[in-house]
């Protein structure tokens, strides 16, 4: 605080959907008082959260979802000028787009650079050299499992300050279920794009006609994945009311190819829904074969319905994983404990709670 006003936070995002978009909203939402937070993003990203009332100011800066150089330099100066303007404390931004445009823009401005990366970094010449440009205007990073911690550290050295802070659920999620989970539903919630596995788990729902599949989500595979989904698939689209969702089904399936976490696992935990995913990333790191969670290999359509099968016969198995998954993610992966992290780091750039 400083004389009775909040500190400014500034959450920077690319076009952003999902965990990301929640991450987002949970910091702005539950975090101290004593810390304002405002949001400069793509347009379809505030008209996303037009509903959402935790942020002081929204501003529209069209960060591209891919790098153009003359478009990238002029969004970072257009990010200065927000920053002119808004008296801002701390730039936050979320993954490696906006980190990028807010390193940029480090020329203009030296507000101090926090930059969470959400998902899994490539080992490509492009993705090396964005994070060499960033690393020169970063100040902290955070990654949000040992796997994508692990997928920065070859590039970015060893003296930085990078910590890893998993994503939390917020407690819409744990409040207690008001009606009985359906059977033979099973559903999953992910960007509708090649590295979340949804093709996958469609190949799978072809040999379980007897079981319904709901897919939440949207994506550049939607046109394709829709001719591939049977009479038993069903495409919801972007979902708002993700506790309603998962309280309609009997297991949520994380089929990724690479995640960097895996906030929709977690979710589904909260609300007591068995999960089976992919041994990948942050999912098994985070996950017991099981105990908390089933997981199989990636890319293996046969395992899935194995799993699948399983769980639905299974009236036990299904019970203690539900029950040890609930335990584990309302415990350790509370948005109460992720603030608290979160705003440690603050705290060590200036902005204090």
């Amino acid at each position: 605080m400083i004389a009775n006003r909040p500190v400014r936070v500034l959450h920077v995002v690319r076009p952003a959907t999902g965990g990301m978009r929640q991450h987002i909203i949970n910091v702005a939402k539950y975090s101290s008082p004593a810390i304002s937070h405002s949001i400069a993003a793509p347009s379809d990203f505030l008209d996303s959260c037009a509903e959402i009332d935790c942020f002081e100011q929204r501003t529209v800066l069209e960060i591209r979802p891919t790098t153009n150089p003359l478009q990238d330099l002029q969004t970072a100066n257009s990010l200065a000028s927000i920053l002119k303007a808004g008296k801002y404390g701390l730039i936050h931004c979320h993954g490696v787009r906006a980190a990028l445009i807010a390193s940029l823009a480090h020329v203009w401005h030296r507000t101090p650079i926090i930059a969470t990366f959400h998902n899994l970094i490539g080992d490509s010449w492009k993705s090396r050299a964005a994070l060499i440009q960033i690393r020169s205007g970063l100040s902290a990073g955070v990654a949000v499992s040992g796997a994508v911690a692990q997928s920065l550290q070859c590039t970015i050295s060893n003296n930085f300050d990078l910590r890893i802070i998993p994503n939390g659920v917020s407690p819409d999620f744990m409040a207690p279920r008001e009606h009985n989970r359906q059977t033979n539903v099973v559903g999953c919630a992910a960007r509708l794009s090649p590295e979340k596995g949804v093709d996958v788990l469609l190949r799978a729902s072809d040999s379980l006609p007897d079981i319904h599949f709901r897919i939440a989500g949207d994506g550049p595979m939607l046109q394709e994945l829709l001719l591939m989904g049977g009479n038993n698939v069903e495409f919801l689209g972007p979902v708002r009311d993700m506790v309603s969702f998962y309280d309609s089904l009997s297991m949520l399936v994380v089929p990724s190819r690479q995640e960097g976490q895996g906030l929709s696992a977690l979710e589904a935990m909260s609300r007591g829904v068995p999960v089976i995913a992919s041994r990948v990333g942050g999912l098994k790191e985070m996950l017991r074969d099981r105990v908390d969670a089933l997981m199989v290999d990636p890319d293996q359509p046969d395992q899935l319905v194995s799993a699948i099968h399983e769980l639905c016969q299974d009236t036990e198995l299904r019970r203690s994983i539900a029950q040890a998954a609930k335990k584990k993610a309302d415990e350790s992966y509370n948005v109460v404990t992720m603030i608290s992290a979160l705003e440690k780091l603050y705290g060590d750039y200036g902005v204090s709670a």
